[in-house]
């Protein structure tokens, strides 16, 4: 069970309960409202709780410069943003999701202010419609969300690219010392297989002896009778 704590300028705060679901829709009429989210079970209520202003003065406060979703998998989505020029202050980021397609609930979760990417793990269905959105969380309130419904196309840059051209150039150079070392071994043994073959032209009982002739090779590997 949850208890939604409203407050706002000039009112007397009030609370509602939610037994069942993690959504829940309440009018905002106010220039600014404060939301405070406890759970409740046989123990007692949270310690540790959720606060949220919704400012409409902060809500035209345009921070997120661009939005972008890649879809990695059936299973993964990674949303890439950033910020306008001089936008200090952001406290969190809040990333929405859900399927245009069907009915379902819209899942969100809570990102670090210092992060401009992030890797969504859910169950994606390729051939349906998603979107996602990203609202800056301030102080003094939420502002304005930016939204994609389309995946990006392309590739997005990882932290891990410049390790990833190490590891290349090190598998390159070690393919190449390899190689020479595999044709520098291929002739040693070469040279010591074949060193005391002597040439026919420099033997003085082949100088008329012509190997052309098939006849030639069989009288010389032929197995003469002893004396």
């Amino acid at each position: 069970r949850y208890i939604i704590k409203h407050q706002s300028p000039g009112s007397t705060p009030w609370e509602e309960f939610v037994d069942h679901g993690t959504s829940w829709t309440f009018p905002w009429m106010e220039p600014t409202h404060t939301v405070t989210i406890l759970a409740m079970n046989s123990l007692g209520i949270s310690a540790i709780n959720s606060n949220l202003t919704l400012s409409q003065q902060m809500s035209t406060v345009d921070a997120v410069q661009s939005l972008s979703a890649y879809l990695v998998n059936s299973t993964c989505v990674v949303v890439v943003w950033s910020l306008s020029p001089q936008t200090p202050g952001i406290k969190s980021f809040v990333i929405e999701w859900r399927n245009l397609n069907k009915e379902e609930q819209v899942k969100w979760l809570r990102v670090p202010p210092n992060l401009r990417k992030y890797f969504i793990y859910d169950h994606f269905i390729l051939i349906e419609k998603y979107q996602f959105s990203l609202y800056p969380v301030f102080a003094g309130g939420v502002g304005k969300a930016r939204a994609t419904d389309q995946f990006a196309q392309g590739g997005f840059e990882t932290g891990n690219s410049g390790s990833l051209h190490v590891v290349l150039s090190i598998v390159f150079s070690t393919s190449v010392l390899l190689l020479g070392a595999l044709l520098l071994s291929h002739q040693r043994m070469k040279k010591l297989l074949w060193e005391d073959v002597p040439n026919p032209k420099n033997c003085s009982w082949a100088q008329e002896v012509n190997f052309q002739q098939p006849e030639t090779l069989e009288h010389l590997f032929a197995k003469h009778p002893e004396p």
